[in-house]
C-alpha cells in the first residue's frame, strides 16, 4: 500500500512541469484572448481597451465570407 501512494506521488511530481507549462503556454493564452474578444483595443494608440461586449462576433457571424470560410475548413 505504502509503495503504491509513493508511485502516485512521484507520478504527480513528474506531471507538474507539463501542468505548470500547459497553464502558462495554452490555457493563460487562450482566456486572455477570450477576454480580449470582447474589447475594441487598439494597442499602438496608448488607449486603454474599450468593452464592445458581442460586437467582434456579430460583425464576424454577419459576414459572408467568415461564414464560407467556416463552410471550407470544415468548421
Amino acid at each position: 500500500m505504502n509503495r503504491r501512494h509513493g508511485s502516485s506521488w512521484a507520478a504527480g511530481l513528474f506531471l507538474t512541469p507539463f501542468l505548470a507549462a500547459f497553464l502558462l503556454f495554452f490555457v493563460g493564452p487562450t482566456l486572455f484572448g477570450l477576454v480580449l474578444s470582447f474589447f475594441d483595443w487598439e494597442m499602438l494608440s496608448g488607449l486603454p481597451p474599450h468593452f464592445i461586449g458581442w460586437a467582434n462576433y456579430r460583425e464576424a457571424l454577419g459576414d459572408a465570407r467568415f461564414l464560407r470560410s467556416l463552410l471550407v475548413t470544415g468548421c
